[in-house]
This record gives structure tokens, C-alpha cells and sequence, in this order.
């Protein structure tokens, strides 16, 4: 079987895991390979519980929220800017750079400070943060790479970019590069 042949999917999983192989975050369980219809799939799990409690992400006890402020490689900020399209240009975090992260069954929704959500516009244009509610497009996975660094993954199996701080962003990369990692950092309602 060629490497190509090969997919790796991630997918979050409400509880704790009893079985399988963890990293040295402990976040990630290894399930094994399957076979579909010819296809490898490498598959992996992740619990909404172990990402919560992951460091730089500490959402009220009860609650499966936190505000985060999201840092490119880039060193800069991703901005709602003016509700549309989402851009990593931002030096200073403020109200425009803060993020409500939302875990649930589908994954992590990010909502604005004017309560819209990001989109991944499905790899096709640049991604914005106007849609009423989380739907499909709306939905992310998020990995940790380290203690603090993560990659975004849309829900069309593509990672978020930075574009290296252009005003906009694209769901459409293949696999994680420079670009394509982001730091969370806790940033409460009251801090502005």
C-alpha cells in the first residue's frame, strides 16, 4: 500500500480514554489502523476533557468554554477585524483579538466578540467570521504539538494558515508547517 493511500483522522470523543497508546502530553490516544473500502486509516482520539486541561487553557470548572487570545508563528494575533475575513496582523490583543473557544460533540467552535463564528469557508476562499451559528464549516480540531503550540484543523481536513500575516487566512494546507502554528493564550472578558 502507498503512503498515499494512508489518512490520518482525528476526532474528539467525550470522557476519558481506558485503552490505547498516549504521547508525552498524554492528550492523544493511538487506536490502530483500519481498513475501509482499501483506504489506511491511521486513526486517532482526543477527549474534550484532556484538552481542557491542557496548559494555557483553563476554562471555568463546569463549563466547556474559555477565552483565548490566538497567536500566529508570526508572533502577531488573529484579528475578527471588521466581522468578515480574519487576519494574523495583530501586534496588541484587544477586544477584536479575543476568542470564545466552544468544545463540544463536533469538535471546537470559535466565536468573535460580536458573537459570530469563524468559518473554514471549506478551504476555498479566505476564511471569515460571520456565520450565526456553528455549523459544519464552523468546527475545528485542535492539536497540541507541545505545551503551548497548537495546529488548527478545519473540518474539511485542512489546516488553518496564518499566511504569514497577510489580511487574510486560508482552511487549505495539506500538512502543519511554520505557518499553520498557533499559541493559545488565556485571555478573561475582564482584561480589557
Amino acid at each position: 500500500m502507498k503512503n498515499v493511500d494512508r489518512f490520518n483522522v482525528y476526532v474528539f470523543i467525550d470522557g476519558t480514554f481506558t485503552q490505547g497508546r498516549k504521547d508525552s502530553l498524554g492528550d492523544w490516544a493511538y487506536e490502530g489502523d483500519y481498513i475501509i473500502e482499501g483506504l489506511t486509516i491511521n486513526f486517532h482520539a482526543c477527549s474534550n476533557e484532556k484538552l481542557l486541561t491542557q496548559p494555557g487553557v483553563k476554562p471555568a470548572p463546569g463549563n466547556n468554554w474559555v477565552y483565548v487570545a490566538i497567536k500566529g508563528s508570526n508572533g502577531k494575533y488573529i484579528t475578527s477585524g471588521n466581522g468578515l475575513m480574519i487576519a494574523c496582523n495583530r501586534s496588541e490583543k484587544k477586544e477584536w483579538e479575543r476568542w470564545l473557544l466552544i468544545f463540544d460533540k463536533k469538535g471546537v467552535s470559535i466565536r468573535s466578540h460580536n458573537n459570530k463564528y469563524i468559518s473554514t469557508e471549506n478551504g476555498k476562499i479566505p476564511m471569515n467570521c460571520n456565520r450565526k451559528e456553528a455549523k459544519d464549516w464552523e468546527h475545528f480540531g485542535v492539536t497540541y504539538i507541545d505545551d503551548t503550540r497548537i495546529t488548527i484543523q478545519g473540518s474539511n481536513g485542512k489546516f488553518v494558515s496564518t499566511e504569514g500575516g497577510k489580511p487574510f487566512m486560508m482552511c487549505n494546507r495539506k500538512q502543519p508547517e511554520e505557518w499553520e502554528v498557533f499559541t493559545l493564550e488565556p485571555f478573561p472578558e475582564e482584561s480589557t
